[in-house]
């Protein structure tokens, strides 16, 4: 589903990727409305969104799930992140002064790179959400101003919140 709420992919695509591919993955990561249109049904609340995260796991086989919450929900203004040994909520900063495009995409190249780097995937997802938020508050108090890119992607982390703009990545 993209970003507007269209349908981008086939009926056949969709079940062929839920039965062929997801029972292969460690970790699945996907928007509360591909979870919704995938169990047929709306994910209201965050009691609603952990029993959606279980579900999806039992009927496609993938070892974890990150279903990513809608911003524009009060409700629903985080992300859950379960597998069979965790469950946990990550929220983060007002996104209300920057640009989100890429968000999603760095999170899972994030989250890989933690894996590479032999971390568990509970601490490569954590240290991963760790990134994004500091991603966000660097955009939204940058001085490069009101609208700046969330995802500069010239800014080193390795667990602290001290940056400066022309660090090279590690």
């Amino acid at each position: 589903i993209s970003s507007r709420g269209e349908h981008i992919s086939t009926s056949q695509l969709v079940q062929d990727i839920c039965t062929c591919i997801m029972p292969l993955c460690d970790i699945v990561i996907m928007k509360l409305s591909e979870a919704s249109l995938l169990l047929g049904k709306e994910i209201s609340n965050k009691q609603a969104m952990q029993n959606a995260a279980k579900q999806l796991i039992d009927r496609f086989g993938m070892k974890s799930i990150i279903i990513r919450g809608s911003q524009k929900s009060k409700d629903l203004n985080f992300d859950l992140a379960m597998s069979a040994s965790m469950c946990q909520i990550y929220t983060f900063p007002d996104h209300t002064n920057c640009d989100t495009h890429g968000l999603a995409s760095t999170l899972s190249a994030s989250i890989a790179t933690y894996l590479a780097k032999r971390e568990t995937l509970a601490e490569a997802i954590r240290l991963a959400y760790n990134y994004i938020s500091t991603l966000t508050v660097y955009s939204v108090n940058s001085p490069l101003g009101h609208q700046s890119k969330l995802l500069t992607h010239n800014l080193s982390f390795a667990g602290s919140s001290n940056l400066s703009r022309n660090q090279s990545p590690r």
